[in-house]
């Protein structure tokens, strides 16, 4: 996605052509080249084809993967199945794999075309029906109102994000490039939930008292902030479903010096965005399990980032924005590759301190774009 394009800067100093920068000090023997393959927006059912072209028509010798961060930006429909009924849903799951039932369908939407109507999709990987370019919710005005909380469907983007991830680790496999798997950064301490709601079954009442509660909070941010953190809580209680409240806390806290405490909330506000703009933890968690299933190269950027971080929770140090890097933080993320790359000893190099000379390239590079660039 942007986080590999480099928005909202252009990949000139988005971590690929850093890494490509470094490559060329450490080993000059080669040519090396990396190719940006981010899109703004992309998710990872987007990645898989563009990963199939990838290996069919370019000869990559390595892929980086880096995503998670857009999941949830547009919706994924798949023809009548997304809403046929439970029973039929659960007939097409166990005769999908059948190839009479493969060819009836087929027929089907071949008649279906013939009397003018648009064919369903179907295939075993059950390929969603998008549109050429992204068409994200929140390109629409007021598209922040599509959001709204549905545990059910952050399961079943969770999921099919965690099955396009291992559909692209097996095609790597199975066009024998290696493959190193990057989780994606976000910007917790400085960035609160695009959307929170409160939960359905709260009454009037609760309501009522919850913004009681809420408003004796705000009125004591300054002037006494650690009875502010207990009217916070008590809110939490009221309805431990609004994100915002979660942020409020995790900010409080971080300002006393509690920033552990501060961590868990600013990660529950996150996890409690209506609309998660920042990957979530299940799909962090997956991408984790996936490399260590398959046993590739990983590097959480999050943590990674956090641990050079000037405070316990990743912030706008760092990142510009909910999830993008600084052009400072694409440089750090870079070295990170190049340490893997050189640990797996895809990168032949000296025992020489190439640190100095790193540095007067990246500047070189810097200095080349231009003010125009950077404004």
């Amino acid at each position: 996605g942007s986080t590999v394009q480099g928005r909202p800067y252009a990949i000139e100093t988005a971590f690929p052509r850093w890494v490509q920068k470094s490559l060329e000090v450490r080993d000059p023997s080669r040519q090396w080249e990396m190719i940006n393959c981010g899109g703004i927006s992309y998710a990872s059912y987007r990645l898989v084809s563009i990963l199939e072209e990838c290996l069919t028509h370019y000869q990559p010798d390595l892929i980086v993967l880096c995503t998670g961060q857009n999941e949830f930006l547009e919706e994924r429909t798949y023809g009548d199945i997304k809403y046929a009924s439970k029973p039929i849903s659960w007939v097409r799951g166990q005769l999908g794999s059948w190839r009479l039932y493969q060819v009836m369908g087929q027929g089907w939407d071949q008649l279906r075309m013939l009397s003018g109507e648009q064919a369903s999709v179907r295939s075993e990987s059950l390929r969603p029906i998008l549109p050429s370019e992204v068409d994200a919710f929140l390109d629409y005005e007021n598209g922040l109102e599509a959001y709204h909380w549905d545990p059910e469907w952050r399961r079943g983007v969770t999921e099919h994000f965690e099955r396009n991830v291992e559909r692209m680790v097996r095609l790597c496999d199975e066009a024998s490039v290696p493959l190193v798997i990057l989780s994606p950064p976000v910007n917790l301490r400085s960035s609160p939930p695009f959307k929170s709601e409160h939960r359905a079954d709260l009454s009037a009442a609760a309501l009522d008292e919850w913004q009681r509660v809420v408003a004796k909070a705000r009125s004591l941010y300054s002037e006494a902030p650690r009875d502010a953190i207990r009217w916070l809580q008590k809110a939490i209680d009221l309805d431990p479903q609004y994100g915002d409240t979660h942020f409020a806390l995790g900010t409080l806290l971080e300002g006393m010096g509690r920033r552990y405490e501060a961590r868990k909330s600013l990660v529950r506000a996150k996890e409690l965005d209506i609309c998660p703009l920042r990957i979530l933890e299940p799909q962090r968690s997956a991408l984790t399990r996936i490399a260590n299933q398959y046993g590739l190269p990983f590097v959480d950027l999050h943590a990674f980032l956090e641990e050079r971080s000037d405070y316990l929770s990743l912030g706008s140090d760092l990142l510009v924005d909910h999830v993008h890097p600084s052009i400072r933080g694409h440089q750090m993320i870079a070295g990170e590759v190049v340490r893997l790359f050189l640990a797996e000893g895809w990168v032949k190099s000296s025992e020489r301190d190439w640190s100095e000379r790193e540095e007067e390239i990246f500047s070189e590079h810097m200095d080349s774009l231009g003010a125009a660039y950077y404004v």
